[in-house]
């Protein structure tokens, strides 16, 4: 595996900075890391708000290891998350990237120490720790541990930039930034972007100036919030149970449209039913977050009798090969869809200005302020 940060090597002093990722496509597949966060709290997690993008916060796992595909590494999953309230996805300096995860147990790792007030040695010329699961360049695999030095250039009372060694890249965003101080070390900030190709200057939200009004009140709920009032994956037929919302779907499930009513379902997979348990196998996908993680067999669901028109009392074709037919073509969509995504990029990265800085978020968008861009790590 690629290491993840730009002038990086392997950490093994930060185990409380982990990886924040999304629901794999088969048990089989390796982790597919979204962003980088830190344990303020042993069930709270620090990360950049726009990690959380395009996805409801129970879609979401954190792992805590030094390597996400290490065998037997710690899952937790996502009950609950926060973003700052004058978080603007739109700005670059003064964007408020913040957001705070609530997990569903408290993780092995113990939490890092937050600069709660601006340290004396947070200035011009210091330089601070970043620590990050994500990736080398543009095209490197997220998911190991690695700590780069950086120094600080420029800051003002929300923001800080970073010159090299160290560069955020790839999946680094919401990583941390720690600052040797007199009280020790101390997180003073949380990656958000870094310059085009991943060149510096890294851009980094600081955390003191939410460190009382937004993530002291959320931490001293943390340990006493209660888990979301969500149904069973076993006590719900996937198959024949209407939803109106995603509150009524197991954790990690949406509430999806389909052509005779919404049912819950896996936002990839979309709305199937759920075998015995496998290890194995293209139709062997994952189920469950976090603790309640296992594989099962994806099944699909009988034919829907629409209109009246006896279609549910058709003669249906082996559900083996069925099951394996539709679960071959849903990976395969997936993969086809990556490959012109990357494309897209590779496109989008030769049309690039030279020596123009630019901004992209994790989603992609792009937003420039004082003549400046960068992009989201």
């Amino acid at each position: 595996m690629s290491l993840p940060l730009v002038g990086g090597v392997p950490d093994v002093d930060h185990p409380a900075v982990v990886a924040i990722v999304e629901r794999r496509d088969a048990c089989t597949g390796g982790e597919t890391v979204r962003c980088s966060g830190t344990l303020i709290a042993p069930r709270v997690v620090l990360t950049a708000a726009h990690c959380l993008a395009g996805r409801q916060p129970d879609e979401l796992e954190v792992i805590a290891a030094a390597d996400v595909d290490t065998a037997g590494v710690e899952v937790l999953a996502v009950h609950a998350a926060a973003v700052h309230p004058a978080y603007d996805a739109a700005a670059t300096e003064g964007a408020h990237d913040l957001a705070l995860l609530l997990l569903e147990a408290a993780a092995t790792p113990a939490p890092v120490a937050l600069a709660m007030n601006p340290p004396l040695e947070l200035v011009p010329g210091a330089t601070v720790l970043l620590v990050a699961m994500g990736a080398p360049d543009a095209a490197g695999d997220p998911g190991q541990r690695v700590v780069g030095d950086a120094t600080i250039d420029t800051l003002n009372a929300t923001d800080a930039w970073s010159g090299g060694p160290g560069v955020p890249c790839g999946a680094d965003s919401g990583g941390a930034v720690f600052l040797s101080t007199a009280s020790g070390e101390q997180l003073v900030a949380v990656i958000k972007a870094s310059g085009l190709n991943c060149a510096p200057p890294g851009l980094l939200t600081l955390v003191t100036p939410a460190a009382e009004d937004f993530i002291a009140p959320f931490v001293a709920t943390a340990a006493t919030m209660p888990p979301p009032d969500r149904p069973a994956l076993d006590s719900v037929d996937l198959c024949a149970v209407e939803c109106a919302a995603h509150a009524e779907c197991p954790a990690g499930m949406l509430c999806l449209s389909e052509r005779d009513g919404a049912r819950c379902g896996y936002r990839d997979l979309r709305v199937v039913g759920l075998g015995a348990t496998c290890s194995a196998g293209e139709d062997c996908v994952q189920v469950g977050q976090g603790q309640s993680r296992e594989c099962r067999r994806a099944l699909v669901c009988p034919a829907p009798d629409i209109d009246g028109c006896g279609c549910a009392g058709a003669t249906a074709p082996d559900a083996s090969i069925v099951t394996a037919a539709l679960v071959v073509a849903l990976v395969a969509a997936r993969r086809r869809l990556r490959h012109r995504v990357a494309i897209a990029q590779a496109v989008g990265r030769a049309r690039s200005v030279t020596g123009r800085r630019q901004l992209e978020l994790s989603a992609g968008a792009v937003a420039a302020v004082d003549g400046r861009k960068h992009r989201e790590s």
